[in-house]
């Protein structure tokens, strides 16, 4: 069975822009804004396309058979990230894909 992301051409909306409402605690907004400040982050926006560009890359690896992690640079240790959508991708694909991944740093810009 192969996995993947469907294609970017199929458009789920007609229109050129969607407005998106969330529902999200008090607690874990201050959390979030707290990373937001952190990292440079300045809109919901910028927010949401980065969270969407990792969430697409994670896909797409777990989708190729890579295991999506961590790599601490000072042991080697490496920590398999435990995330349940990427869960379910995992069960429908050979762990043949990657052996051994490149790492390489990327530079995503809003």
């Amino acid at each position: 069975m192969k996995v993947g992301i469907p294609s970017k051409k199929q458009p789920v909306r007609k229109r050129s822009f969607q407005r998106l409402q969330l529902e999200i605690l008090p607690q874990r907004l201050v959390d979030v804004e707290r990373m937001m400040e952190m990292t440079g982050i300045q809109t919901y926006k910028q927010l949401l396309e980065y969270a969407v560009t990792l969430f697409e890359w994670s896909v797409e690896l777990t989708a190729g058979g890579c295991v999506v992690g961590s790599l601490d640079k000072k042991t080697n240790a490496f920590q398999k990230l435990y995330f349940p959508p990427l869960r379910n991708i995992e069960h429908q694909v050979s762990t043949n894909g990657c052996r051994v991944a490149l790492i390489k740093e990327t530079i995503v810009k809003p």
